[in-house]
């Protein structure tokens, strides 16, 4: 499963979290939302390069937590950008730890890529479920 890990925080920390990924792509390749052969390119940002991100290509004038874009390829899936800002105040936010806020942004990112969402209730619910499986091995505070 090839992955492309691109951590341009300048913070070392975040380097270990790349076995987070491989662990959940993993499993969406067990769940058959993704073929090994994927390319998935995952880029750490903070909210300035989010901010930048989110406006000069969704439109939005703000920093968000992680963007997917899908990619017209067929050997890569798609580029998600995970701002590390936002996962360390959720994760307070949510009583929880980084690591399961790093793991559930990356998933939720990669659903999104795989074609789920959340604009309707239905959706919403079928993306929730294919969530949680795929966070299965992090529980609330890994």
């Amino acid at each position: 499963m090839p992955l492309s890990y691109i951590n341009q925080t300048k913070d070392k920390a975040w380097s270990g979290y790349r076995s987070i990924i491989k662990k959940i792509m993993k499993e969406a390749i067990l769940l058959q939302e993704i073929t090994p052969l994927q390319h998935v390119n995952v880029v750490l940002v903070r909210d300035e390069s989010m901010h930048y991100y989110n406006l000069n290509f969704k439109g939005k004038d703000y920093p968000t937590d992680v963007l997917t874009f899908v990619s017209d390829d067929e050997e890569t899936l798609a580029d998600i950008f995970i701002n590390v800002d936002a996962c360390e105040r959720q994760a307070t936010e949510y009583g929880h730890s980084i690591k399961r806020e790093f793991a559930f942004l990356f998933a939720h990112a990669l659903l999104h890529a795989c074609g789920y969402d959340h604009e309707n209730q239905m959706d919403e619910a079928k993306m929730i479920a294919r969530q949680k499986e795929l966070l299965r091995e992090y529980p609330k505070y890994v």
